[in-house]
Formats: structure tokens, C-alpha cells, sequence
């Protein structure tokens, strides 16, 4: 399976509300080396499950992936400096609910879970029909008070998920290094020219 398949059926992005300024400070300190970062405010598991969710959706290739750039120190600051409490309880609920998952589908501990692991159970909340993305983004849209108990459960794991792919995707892309060497970023742009070759124009504008 193609890892970036899993989360192209869901278009839907869901995180913390915070202000550009905010984020972008995150960004800039979230420099710990990937290997022997300790989480602030995410318990061990939660480190653990989140490393192998952003190396999913942004695996390395032939340019460098999530992990390359920090992405889950900079969930993990998200988390515990631009969440509101309500919203962190939604994050533990949804990662509780999504280990379970793991375990009852698995028969061992998320944390001990292997790469092609998370690339499965990913895929089984992401590669769905059009008319279950309709409820599930009709749900997400809802406070949990609205939620039917019987759907609860999903209700947190989407929102739990779904907040670990946007700050995937907003860390990512916002990072330094990949404004840098991957997306063509010129910090001095210079005179407009409205017609170039597109071979002269690099990766930002022909993925």
C-alpha cells in the first residue's frame, strides 16, 4: 500500500484553533533531535503512536519525510501550548479509544505496534466509501454533547486523528527545510515574470 493513499479519501482538516503567529513559533523551536526528543506534555504511548502516525502520512522518499523535520515535537507543543482543556480531553479521549482499537485488532500494545501495523489500521479509518466520509465529517462538525453514545467512540478517534493530520500536514509544509530544498521558497522573490517554463519552477507547482 502506498502510505499517502490512506489519508487522500479525507479531505476534511481538523486542529487546534490557533493563530499563524502561534504556530509558527512552535515551529521554530520544535528542533529536538527525532531520536531522543521526550514528549512535554504526550504520555510515552501517545509519543510512540503519533511518531509512527506522521511517518505514515509523510514517510520519507526522495525527499524527506515528517520525521526529517520534527513534525511529532511540534504536535506534541500543540498540544500543550494552543489546545484549550476541553480540546486536550478530546485528544486523550480519541488516543485511548484509537490504542484500544489497536490492541483489540492487533493483540498487543500500540506501543509495541510495527510500521505495517499503523499502515493497516490507518487505512481501515481512511480508505472508506464517500457515503461514510459524509457522516463522518457531518459528525465532526458537532460538539460531543451532540453525538449519539453510540457513536462516540468514532466520533473521538476521527477527531483525535484527524487533529494529528492536520498539524502533520501544517508542521510539514511549514517547516523550514522544506520551504528550503523541497518547495522552491525564494525569501527575496524578485520581478514577477507571468510566463516561465514549469521545468523552471520546481516542486511547489507541479505536485
Amino acid at each position: 500500500m502506498d502510505r499517502r493513499t490512506a489519508i487522500k479519501t479525507l479531505s476534511v482538516t481538523l486542529g487546534a484553533a490557533a493563530t499563524a503567529p502561534t504556530l509558527f513559533a512552535l515551529l521554530s523551536s520544535s528542533t529536538a533531535d527525532a531520536t531522543t526528543w521526550q514528549a512535554r506534555a504526550l504520555s510515552s504511548e501517545q509519543q510512540y503512536v503519533i511518531t509512527y502516525l506522521v511517518d505514515v502520512l509523510i514517510p520519507n522518499s526522495d525527499i524527506p519525510g515528517a520525521l526529517a523535520v520534527n513534525v511529532p515535537q511540534f504536535i506534541d507543543k500543540v498540544y500543550d501550548q494552543v489546545l484549550s482543556a476541553a480540546e486536550q480531553q478530546y485528544f486523550q479521549d480519541g488516543a485511548i479509544y484509537f490504542s484500544k482499537k489497536f490492541t483489540d485488532t492487533f493483540h498487543h500494545s500500540a506501543i509495541t505496534g510495527s510500521d505495517a501495523e499503523f499502515q493497516q489500521l490507518i487505512k481501515h479509518y481512511f480508505d472508506i466509501p464517500k457515503a461514510q466520509q459524509s457522516i463522518i465529517f457531518a459528525e465532526q462538525s458537532l460538539s460531543l454533547s451532540e453525538i449519539d453514545s453510540d457513536n462516540k467512540e468514532r466520533y473521538l478517534i476521527y477527531h483525535f486523528l484527524l487533529f494529528v493530520r492536520s498539524n502533520t500536514l501544517f508542521g510539514y509544509f511549514t517547516s523550514e527545510k522544506i520551504g528550503r530544498d523541497v518547495l522552491n521558497f525564494d525569501p527575496v522573490p524578485g520581478v514577477y515574470e507571468g510566463c516561465v517554463p514549469l521545468s523552471d519552477i520546481g516542486n511547489a507547482w507541479t505536485n
